[in-house]
């Protein structure tokens, strides 16, 4: 974990890991891999325009000591007010395109989708 990514970034990586029903533990940053276990490392970087957002985030996977899976969101540097939207949501997102439970262009297109 960066330093500077918000608590709430891991928090929602652990909610998705639950309610997805993966069992995981937490270890202190630069703790060794275990080779036989999947393992996450994670970005996120938030930006203030009028409001706080998630700018920027990576969330990559290593399993053998092989980097197996990577996913990175940039929310668009524009007037859009979608950038504005939930972190938490986003990290859910990535962590679904992660697991192949969505394409990168779904988790795209739900993000551009109106609030209800």
């Amino acid at each position: 974990m960066n330093t500077a990514t918000r608590s709430g970034f891991l928090e929602a990586i652990e909610e998705w890991l639950s309610h997805n029903g993966y069992n995981y533990i937490i270890v202190p940053d630069n703790a060794e891999h275990q080779l036989d276990k999947i393992t996450l490392e994670y970005f996120g970087r938030w930006s203030w325009d009028l409001a706080i957002f998630l700018s920027e985030a990576e969330i990559t996977a290593f399993h053998q000591g092989q980097r197996v899976g990577h996913v990175q969101y940039r929310a668009p540097n524009t007037i859009n007010p979608g950038k504005f939207g939930e972190g938490s949501q986003r990290v859910h997102y990535m962590m679904d395109v992660l697991f192949g439970r969505l394409s990168s262009e779904e988790a795209g297109q739900l993000l551009l989708r109106p609030k209800e």
